[in-house]
């Protein structure tokens, strides 16, 4: 490797990227950053991911009813409809929270229509 290059990122970075891109927007003022890097998904989809392989794990002691379920996903569809349709413009604070309790209940559903 030439002297001064970074592996991380000069070649995996740039591939987090375009993975990324394939399963988020990745807009910009919607995304964390570390120094100048931008994450590969969005705070939402950051804390909907992460979230939902949490919930896989913490499913082995904790088991959710289905109707808590789909509650913890109403929060995601009024804060991304609102901000969809109206000029309410969600801030990542807002995202990363309705992210992880959809991620969450996500995780619990697949679970409870799976049999598992």
């Amino acid at each position: 490797m030439a002297a001064g290059s970074n592996f991380f990122l000069d070649f995996i970075y740039p591939k987090s990227l375009i993975v990324g891109s394939r399963i988020c927007h990745q807009i910009d003022s919607r995304s964390f950053h570390f120094g100048i890097r931008k994450f590969p998904l969005c705070a939402r989809c950051t804390a909907m991911y992460l979230s939902f392989f949490m919930g896989v794990i913490i499913r082995i002691f904790v088991t959710l009813p289905l109707y808590i379920s789909v509650i913890l996903i109403v929060p995601m569809l009024i804060d991304g409809f609102t901000q969809l349709y109206t000029k309410y413009e969600s801030n990542n604070t807002k995202r990363v929270i309705t992210g992880a309790l959809f991620g969450y209940a996500m995780s619990t559903m697949i679970f409870i229509f799976c049999k598992i």
